[in-house]
């Protein structure tokens, strides 16, 4: 006669029956804060603290490889795509300027080192640990973490908070002058960090269907669009993720996942076509300026030349960057696909194929609100490709997104995910997930 013990755990989706403590709330509201790069400092962002960003870096890092070696039972598929991502983003570009341009390997780290913040996602999971958070608890430190964001960088982009004096490795060391002046009337005001954070909690509400309780925040981004972080790209990103959030949230419990493949797809090979149109024929891009203009001819003409080899990035540092070589300054992330094709090559199809699959195998995996916020924000990014880097140092938006998916868990669909573990006369079967939980990872 068997004897049989069940034993029930909630997973990712019990979530919502239990309220997180206060010190958890308060550790999620600092992690958010901290991935989302509103303290980092870099030759745009001024008022940040030196070594932030290479500091999370190298935690997150450390963290993976602390959860690959002692739990790598507790690490799922999408885990190690995510890691594999990172690290194609990182070292292609380093490993390609070396052998196009010769330039050493330690100007292309610290030129490529953003990207490593893909890892930053293992230093959540990794302080989180086994907490558990319901919807509300996330509304609410999500609020917190918006209220942060918008006094923080309104404070700093009217200089109300001293401007740090800069770091050793700066390539714009006259930027860190006292009284320097840019000849951009915006520059004050248009690069801040942290940006992701102010977008997330009005769309939070909007997934969750609280209009009216979104039109507050909503009121208060516009406002930071226009007097704080003026930046037309992401003007556009945030109100075309938006826009998606309403679309996909009618069909929230039945996404239809060939979104994934026909928006990218579609998308990117119709903006290739008309690059190729462009370039043959002589004929500028309608949605460039003359200098992003002069850059597309340069970057894209090498690239077909080379057979769609990978050019890599160069550093200013680095005998002042793209200008030996072509005369001007050449930022790839201005001419976002074309720049992509530039720096990344052949490489770039089987990166943008990770990056479908990684968003493909959460939503399968989860059914909750910030998956419909990670679709739309993957859609609103296939539509934006040439404007902007979407892969490379969007990293820890990324990560940002993929936490905070996990930490919510099921919320529609599948309410729990529980397992049964059944003792019988010889040995007990082994549970689909671990005892601690799914969202456990230290």
């Amino acid at each position: 006669m068997s004897s049989e013990v069940i034993v029930i755990r909630g997973g990712a989706g019990s979530a919502d029956t239990s309220s997180a403590t206060f010190f958890g709330k308060f550790l999620l509201t600092a992690v958010l804060l901290l991935m989302s790069g509103l303290f980092f400092l870099s030759d745009d962002h001024r008022y940040g603290a030196p070594f932030i960003q290479e500091g999370l870096a190298a935690s997150s890092i450390l963290c993976f490889a602390y959860i690959a070696i002692f739990h790598r039972d507790r690490m799922e598929r999408f885990d190690w795509y995510m890691a594999f991502l990172a690290l194609i983003v990182f070292f292609v570009p380093v490993f390609f300027s070396y052998l196009y341009f010769k330039q050493p390997l330690n100007f292309g780290f610290l030129e490529e080192r953003r990207t490593l913040l893909y890892f930053s996602y293992f230093f959540a999971m990794f302080v989180i640990g086994r907490r558990q958070y319901s919807s509300n608890d996330i509304e609410s430190v999500l609020g917190v973490v918006f209220w942060v964001v918008l006094i923080w960088s309104a404070l700093n982009a009217y200089e109300l908070v001293p401007r740090n004096q800069g770091f050793s490795f700066s390539a714009h060391t006259e930027q860190f002058a006292e009284g320097f002046q840019s000849e951009d009337a915006r520059y004050a005001t248009r690069f801040l960090n942290g940006y992701m954070m102010a977008f997330m909690y009005p769309y939070y509400l909007l997934a969750r269907g609280k209009f009216g309780k979104a039109m507050l925040p909503i009121i208060f981004v516009v406002a930071y669009m226009l007097y704080v972080n003026q930046t037309r790209s992401l003007g556009m990103m945030a109100g075309l993720t938006a826009i998606t959030i309403l679309i996909l949230r009618l069909k929230k419990d039945h996404l239809n996942l060939t979104l994934l493949f026909i928006a990218p797809v579609f998308f990117m090979v119709l903006y290739f076509l008309y690059y190729l149109y462009a370039y043959l024929f002589g004929e500028p891009v309608a949605f460039y300026d003359m200098y992003r203009n002069l850059e597309f001819k340069i970057i894209f003409r090498d690239t077909l030349r080379d057979y769609f080899m990978p050019h890599g990035h160069l550093s200013l540092q680095f005998n002042g960057g793209f200008k030996t070589y072509y005369g001007i300054n050449v930022y790839t992330a201005d001419v976002g696909l074309a720049g992509y094709l530039y720096k990344y090559g052949f490489f770039y199809i089987p990166l943008i194929a990770i990056y479908i699959a990684i968003v493909g195998m959460l939503y399968r995996r989860y059914r909750n609100d910030f998956n419909i916020i990670m679709m739309a924000a993957f859609v609103a990014v296939c539509l934006m490709a040439p404007f902007d880097e979407h892969i490379s140092r969007q990293g820890v938006h990324f990560a940002i997104l993929m936490t905070l998916v996990k930490i919510q868990g099921d919320t529609y669909g599948r309410k729990t995910i529980k397992y049964i573990a059944r003792v019988r006369r010889g040995g007990a079967s082994r549970p689909s997930y671990s005892p601690t939980g799914v969202n456990a990872v230290a």
